[in-house]
């Protein structure tokens, strides 16, 4: 069967094919894809051309060792502005399958700890300024302050907590270059939905006197845009993955908001509620389709 590729990826499981699937235990390839009735589709971007970015797949350490920083280019690059509190000089943000990754580096050490209370990261994780609460040009849905995640979408400064946040973060021996990490499968506490649902999201990086006054962003305003990468067909970084297990059923690995419907033609796509990563498919339908929401 022909098996078109034009990132971002859908996945369409032909579940009448169920028995034909992996082995149990077996991660589908590119040659088990086409072996199969499970066919990969996908869309053309806003020019009608296919849209073939490269993917970055890093794998971040969160363990105050920079090197696998390598290669990563900086997200930002900004000059001294305060001997208060925190002063952020480059920034770096990256991401994979289950993480976003921010790393950042100060101007000099910090009488605060850039990981502590007088310090905060907020993310438009919708890329629209005009929704969740304004902050230094953005509208952030989710702000993070000592490694614990605060709802923000509805505009207010704290709406609730997020749940599977899984913060980690780390720093050198100077007290200068820090990472930290984000799940991308993080939820909001209050209705269970992913912080993360769409490609393109804003950072801000923020730092505050013991008065609790802003003294440092970065940037100095609006936020630091990032876009979480397509997959390259058939390669090890594909977005959505899935395996057979002996009962039959189906596991799914997918990132953001997964939605389905039983066409690839016609219908709407609707969101797969409080989708667990991996999401179990006990095969009924005919056919069923899945994808990240675009």
């Amino acid at each position: 069967m022909s098996v078109r590729y034009i990132p971002p990826i859908l996945l369409a499981l032909s579940l009448l094919a169920a028995a034909l699937a992996p082995a149990p235990g077996q991660a589908s390839t590119r040659s088990a894809i086409e072996s199969t009735e499970v066919e990969v589709f996908a869309q053309l971007n806003d020019s009608g051309h296919p849209a073939m970015a490269a993917p970055v797949r890093p794998a971040i350490q969160i363990d105050g060792n920079f090197d696998d920083w390598a290669g990563v280019p900086l997200s930002l690059s900004d000059g001294a502005d305060t001997n208060i509190g925190t002063d952020f000089k480059d920034v770096g943000v990256t991401s994979d399958d289950r993480y976003l990754y921010l790393r950042f580096s100060l101007h000099s050490p910090s009488p605060e700890d850039p990981q502590g209370f007088y310090n905060e990261i907020f993310i438009d994780a919708d890329g629209d300024p005009l929704t969740g609460f304004p902050f230094s040009g953005v509208g952030s849905e989710m702000v993070i302050q000592s490694g614990t995640g605060y709802q923000q979408k509805n505009g207010g400064v704290n709406e609730g907590a997020i749940d599977g946040l899984d913060w980690a973060a780390s720093s050198d021996l100077l007290g200068v270059d820090f990472e930290m990490r984000i799940s991308r499968a993080a939820k909001y506490q209050r209705d269970g939905t992913l912080v993360f649902q769409r490609t393109n999201i804003l950072v801000v990086l923020e730092t505050q006197d013991p008065a609790f006054h802003t003294v440092d962003t970065a940037p100095n305003t609006g936020g630091i845009r990032y876009t979480f990468p397509t997959s390259d067909p058939g390669g090890n970084g594909d977005p959505i993955r899935l395996t057979r297990e002996s009962s039959g059923d189906l596991l799914i690995w997918h990132s953001g908001q997964l939605e389905t419907r039983t066409s690839l033609s016609t219908g709407n796509w609707v969101d797969v509620a409080n989708a667990a990563n991996p999401l179990r498919v006990t095969p009924v339908d005919p056919a069923r389709f899945y994808r990240n929401k675009p």
